[in-house]
């Protein structure tokens, strides 16, 4: 949360800008002027934000907040408890917090995935709470934009494919993931190609042979052993060349971000 220090960094490895998660930027939620001014003077760019900044107070009964082994998991963005508030949060979120920052794009995982992975209603719920949200905060210059992520509702190609149908051009847009794509059991380069229309955001990492075309993806606990993701080329999986021919044929205009996962 050394916000100072993370910049500097960014400015030293010759980056453009990066996307901080919502825990790192909570320090601002109040003073979003603070933190643009920081950036002009580091002339480092703030590309989006992941997910939305709640303080401790906010986040009893918020699937993103730790919870006790008994506390039952609650889904918001796919119609459960909690779902009214979540949608008026990001609303003012992106009001008060993102369009004074001009980030014109929001990174969302959307919560926890359900056991044995959402309901065909539950994913009716999820796209209706995408496309309100994304109606309520394009008014604001702020495109909402999924991000179908490993153990989230959209993880797989039939969940992803079943919200992409059900929302709005207009208002739900996309933030691919060569790694959580491939995780997920999808063709990154066909996927790309299909919904470029939609995407606002791209990013970069790799993973390893096997997972490609797998039928079910690994286990947050395995994964807290050895990490399966690895920075762009460094597992031999993603067909890079092929993202990058998509990316330049269609003359993609968001932002391209190197995610790298810490190691283990």
């Amino acid at each position: 949360t050394n916000m100072p220090m993370m910049l500097a960094d960014v400015k030293h490895y010759g980056l453009q800008g990066f996307e901080p998660y919502a825990g790192q930027v909570l320090q601002y939620l109040g003073n979003p002027l603070a933190f643009k001014n920081l950036l002009k003077e580091s002339g480092v760019e703030l590309a989006s934000v992941g997910d939305v900044p709640r303080r401790p107070s906010d986040r009893i009964g918020d699937a993103a907040a730790p919870a006790s082994a008994t506390a039952p998991v609650q889904y918001p963005w796919l119609g459960g408890e909690g779902n009214a508030k979540l949608i008026a949060e990001m609303e003012a979120c992106a009001r008060d917090f993102l369009q004074p920052l001009g980030v014109d794009h929001w990174k969302n995982n959307m919560g926890p995935r359900p056991p044995g992975g959402p309901s065909d209603d539950q994913l009716k719920a999820l796209a209706d709470t995408a496309n309100e949200i994304g109606l309520r905060t394009k008014k604001y210059g702020v495109r909402l934009s999924l991000h179908a992520h490993m153990w989230g509702p959209m993880e797989r190609e039939h969940d992803f494919r079943r919200v992409m149908a059900l929302t709005d051009p207009n208002y739900v847009f996309l933030i691919l993931d060569t790694g959580h794509n491939i995780l997920g059991g999808m063709d990154v380069v066909k996927i790309t190609d299909e919904f470029f229309p939609r995407i606002t955001e791209y990013h970069l990492k790799d993973t390893y042979p096997e997972w490609r075309g797998n039928k079910q993806g690994p286990t947050q606990e395995s994964l807290r052993q050895k990490s399966r993701d690895t920075a762009v080329g460094g597992g031999g999986c993603v067909d890079f060349p092929g993202v990058f021919a998509v990316l330049r044929k269609n003359h993609l205009k968001g932002w391209v971000v190197f995610d790298i996962d810490a190691p283990r």
